[in-house]
């Protein structure tokens, strides 16, 4: 006897929606900071119950806002000199990592993806720049999708993470090497660490869709 074909289940589209909303997140706080020092209200947001037990357990090492001057300070020197220089710095944009250009193809790249996301960026924030693009996934991720498609969605967070995210995994572990802070040394090990699981997450999401 002939057996009819097993339609294959659609996709969990609460689970999925809440899965890109909760990776979007994380995504838009890394992005946060990356994207410039820690200012008061960052590091009192970072020290708040619940959220401090959340990036503790993912290993960041949250600094006290006791002490809130000396605390900022001794941050926003620390991440200075690993991304702004003078010397021996490493500028967190993919173009001079990729291409040794501040304007290279890499910017041309994000200007395509930027053409169809819609988000708010300081005038002298380089579209390269690693930050950035963590809060571009965010903005992605936080896009309503309808369940047709999913799939399709899927593949556009693929190619931008594989051409746009990936690179800074070559800078993470420079970063680490230079900073003076466990914040910032812990920082670098958890973004590289998070890249690495949206790596697999990445691709069987693709294969699934």
């Amino acid at each position: 006897m002939e057996q009819s074909a097993v339609s294959p289940k659609p996709p969990n589209t609460d689970k999925l929606v809440n899965d890109r909303f909760v990776r979007g997140s994380v995504y838009a706080f890394l992005g946060r900071l990356f994207l410039r020092e820690i200012d008061q209200d960052t590091l009192k947001l970072m020290n708040k119950d619940d959220l401090v037990t959340q990036l503790t357990q993912l290993g960041l090492k949250v600094p006290s806002h006791d002490e809130t001057v000396e605390t900022l300070e001794c941050l926003a020197a620390d991440y200075c000199s690993i991304f702004l220089g003078p010397r021996n710095h490493v500028p967190p944009l993919q173009s001079v990592w990729q291409s040794g250009l501040l304007s290279g193809p890499a910017v041309d790249s994000m200007r395509s993806y930027l053409e169809f996301v819609s988000i708010e960026r300081d005038q002298d924030t380089m579209i390269d720049h690693f930050g950035f693009q963590l809060q571009v996934m965010a903005t992605i991720l936080a896009s309503p999708v309808l369940p047709d498609d999913v799939g399709h969605v899927a593949t556009i967070t693929h190619h931008f993470f594989q051409q746009h995210l990936l690179w800074a995994r070559q800078l993470l572990p420079r970063a680490v090497a230079l900073a003076e802070t466990s914040f910032y040394q812990s920082l670098m090990e958890v973004t590289d660490s998070f890249l690495a699981d949206e790596t697999e997450r990445m691709e069987a999401l693709v294969a699934q869709s």
